[in-house]
């Protein structure tokens, strides 16, 4: 099976990322045999210049931070016209979104919905976790839950690296939790993410998915060149856990050629 699609891209916009600009990866796509990306920068990153965001977000309550994100919806603007202008060679326009700390709303002005081919959404901090420590991994496993549930609850069409927040703490995660978001994203028509930067998620959620019928999306999250139109984490995964092809049609999804032609209806 050959993978050609690829919905998780980051470039200079994100602070995370290489500065990489979008025609260092259409200079790469042909000879990789990537037909369609998607550039999805961090919302975060997109608004405020440096660590203006992480301050901020930790120190406003929501309708005050919508009210800051507003003001600079030019920086917007300037992101959506710089990723469109490539729309003909195969790129599609498309953002990872950050949530607020606690609330787990995401730092997006949903009138700009319509203007995006897809919209990620992410779970990157969960409070009980600090510097990548769990001060009390109950706790962690419940905000975490909590936060992954609020964002699937929200206009997204994928959930980005279903798990990663509490394995990179090192916080083991129930499989009953496992069956509550994959349960809750097959509800929400939401696909869940095979993260090759992050590698994540487990074997076993894949597993459960599979065996519920929840769709599947293959992203390099790509922050540097090299990541990118590299499927070598997910061939891997594959093959050890004895996934065949026609396994692997029924349950990957590639949404960027289904969006081509066409605007997402609102859920």
């Amino acid at each position: 099976m050959r993978f050609t699609t690829d919905c998780h891209v980051h470039t200079r916009w994100s602070a995370c990322a290489d500065p990489i600009d979008i025609r260092d990866y259409l200079g790469c796509a042909h000879r990789l045999g990537v037909e369609y990306f998607a550039i999805t920068d961090h919302s975060n990153d997109i608004y405020f210049d440096g660590e203006d965001a992480q301050g901020l977000k930790w120190k406003l309550d929501p309708p005050e931070f919508y009210e800051e994100i507003r003001k600079r919806s030019k920086r917007m603007d300037e992101y959506i016209s710089y990723v469109g202008q490539y729309r003909d060679m195969g790129v599609r326009v498309g953002i990872e979104l950050e949530q607020m700390p606690l609330s787990g709303d995401f730092i997006f002005d949903w009138e700009y919905r319509e203007r995006f081919d897809v919209v990620i959404g992410s779970v990157h901090s969960v409070p009980s976790i600090r510097k990548g420590v769990a001060v009390d991994q109950d706790a962690a496993r419940e905000e975490f839950l909590s936060l992954t549930l609020k964002a699937l609850d929200q206009d997204i069409d994928i959930l980005a690296h279903p798990t990663r927040s509490l394995r990179k703490a090192d916080v083991a995660m129930q499989h009953s939790y496992y069956d509550v978001i994959i349960d809750k994203a097959i509800s929400r028509e939401i696909s869940l993410e095979i993260n090759s930067h992050s590698q994540n998620p487990e074997p076993e959620f894949i597993s459960r998915c599979i065996e519920k019928g929840a769709r599947l999306v293959l992203c390099t999250d790509s922050h540097s060149l090299s990541e990118f139109g590299d499927f070598s984490f997910h061939r891997k995964l594959f093959d050890g856990m004895g996934l065949n092809d026609d396994t692997l049609k029924k349950h990957c999804f590639s949404p960027l050629k289904e969006w081509t032609m066409r605007r997402r209806v609102t859920r």
